[in-house]
């Protein structure tokens, strides 16, 4: 008894072990994502944007000449992470870089003190990556490819409304007015094109965006491509900006829209400009 008693302790010794190395491991590998979007230039300010792009950005910045290089925000958010499944509380940090598409997306699902699962959700350098581990440690699903490099560089220009810096100093995105409130945004990934469509108010704020053939789950778990939904509401102040800091994102499947993220954003704490 003596000695299964003590096989179990020194296998749970080296789960335990396995887990810090592993833990630290992707701690790492986050921090040096988000490092290498700190480091872009800066960017000059774009004089060919639609004229109601340009405006929002504007209004966004609220008077600040200013180009951010990178900008940080939280986020405390409900997530579905499965179509059907109940909303789970998440918070999240995301790195932006404002003057090269990209962006690091961190985020901790927790059961009580204890962080259940991380994420980690990315496009850097043309590449998309979506990470998800158990206790930090273990693997549970990845996402790579060609598909998912489009998905994520469509998730940084969905999100185009929350960072006015980036609407005006990257110089990559392709802007292209449709109407009088609907904008193409687009961006080229890897020999393929990511576009979203971007709706404005009669006030000239972005409220809504909407895209076609994003890689997702469908009811059955398997990759399937879908319509993509977004909503942005409650403008106000946020770290010397103005955004929308509440929001929807879903898709559209067989039966119907339904959201899988829905929060507000809130300031991130040791923002690099």
């Amino acid at each position: 008894m003596k000695t299964f008693g003590l096989i179990l302790l020194l296998i749970a010794l080296i789960l335990l072990i396995g887990q810090i190395f592993l833990g630290m491991r992707f701690a790492a590998k986050v921090h040096e994502l988000s490092d290498q979007l700190r480091r872009e230039a800066t960017g000059k300010i774009r004089t060919d944007l639609p004229e109601i792009v340009a405006a929002f950005a504007q209004k966004g910045m609220v008077g600040d000449e200013h180009i951010r290089t990178s900008h940080c925000v939280s986020q405390d958010v409900e997530m579905r992470l499965s179509k059907g499944a109940d909303w789970q509380p998440i918070t999240a940090r995301q790195i932006v870089s404002t003057t090269e598409p990209g962006f690091v997306w961190s985020a901790t699902m927790r059961l009580g003190p204890v962080p259940v699962v991380r994420v980690l959700d990315r496009f850097v350098q043309g590449v998309g990556e979506l990470e998800v581990r158990l206790l930090g440690a273990w693997p549970m699903g990845r996402e790579t490819g060609a598909e998912a490099d489009r998905g994520e560089a469509m998730r940084y220009l969905s999100e185009l409304p929350w960072f006015p810096d980036a609407i005006l100093a990257n110089h990559q995105i392709n802007w292209q007015q449709d109407s009088d409130d609907r904008v193409d945004v687009s961006l080229p990934v890897g020999g393929k094109e990511a576009r979203v469509t971007l709706l404005f108010n009669a006030e000239g704020d972005i409220v809504g965006m909407q895209a076609s053939n994003r890689l997702a789950k469908d009811e059955n778990g398997e990759p399937v491509l879908l319509d993509w939904r977004g909503s942005y509401s409650n403008y106000a102040m946020l770290d010397g900006r103005r955004v929308p800091i509440t929001g929807e994102v879903g898709y559209v499947y067989s039966d119907g829209y339904e959201g899988y993220w829905r929060g507000r954003l809130g300031p991130c704490q040791n923002r690099s400009s």
